[in-house]
């Protein structure tokens, strides 16, 4: 019996796929771009996204804990944004000088119920707490601010007076500091993270004055 001959167009369209054989198999496999130990630390704690830089000292702003004002219905906590110098050879130092978007704070989840409002400037910001993370965050947005808006800006947030009204209940680090971290924008390049300075402990009280000495006596009278 005779060899069965293939068409010259099947003979060509085998070697067209044995090519593409040979070359699939010659191409690497792709693989993910590692996360560096920097940033899965980031992702797993606050502010939990991946930034460029986290070191508190490349971003040009600071955060100060003024004074807790206290009415019949809520209490407000209030805090002061201050210019501080940054690195310029870092560029998160001058992206934030220019775009100062969000602020967010690290708080305790079961403050959630208590938060009422936040404010910047004077003016009420867009605002979320977000409790699906392992710890609570405060987030303050669209603020549009720059190094010159933003320095000796008031924030203010409000709470209610039945729970999470000091600094040391509501933010996270339970001491009476707060963690917090600011953004240039909502695509999270930079976000450098500090933490408030611990007010400095009340004076103690005056001690009294001494007590005045007893009054001299007169001489006695000379004899008549």
């Amino acid at each position: 019996m005779g060899r069965q001959h293939l068409p010259k167009a099947w003979g060509l369209v085998g070697v067209v796929l044995l090519f593409l054989a040979i070359t699939v198999q010659a191409q690497p496999e792709s693989e993910e771009t590692p996360v560096s130990p920097e940033d899965a630390a980031a992702l797993a704690t606050f502010p939990n996204c991946a930034c460029d830089t986290y070191r508190c000292p490349n971003g040009p702003y600071r955060i100060d804990y003024l004074r807790r004002n206290a009415t019949a219905t809520f209490v407000e906590l209030v805090f002061q944004i201050e210019l501080v110098s940054c690195p310029l050879t870092v560029p998160c130092c001058q992206i934030l000088l220019d775009s100062l978007a969000k602020i967010e704070f690290e708080v305790q989840k079961a403050c959630e119920p208590f938060f009422i409002s936040a404010s910047v400037a004077g003016f009420q910001r867009t605002t979320y707490f977000d409790t699906q993370f392992p710890t609570g965050k405060i987030r303050i947005t669209n603020l549009n601010m720059d190094q010159f808006t933003a320095d000796r800006a008031l924030i203010v947030l409000r709470m209610s007076r039945n729970g999470c009204n000091t600094a040391a209940t509501l933010c996270q680090n339970g001491d009476g500091s707060c963690k917090y971290a600011t953004f240039e924008s909502s695509q999270h390049k930079c976000c450098p993270i500090c933490n408030t300075i611990l007010p400095p402990p009340p004076m103690p009280p005056s001690p009294p004055p001494p007590s005045p000495p007893p009054p001299t006596p007169f001489p006695p009278s000379p004899p008549p």
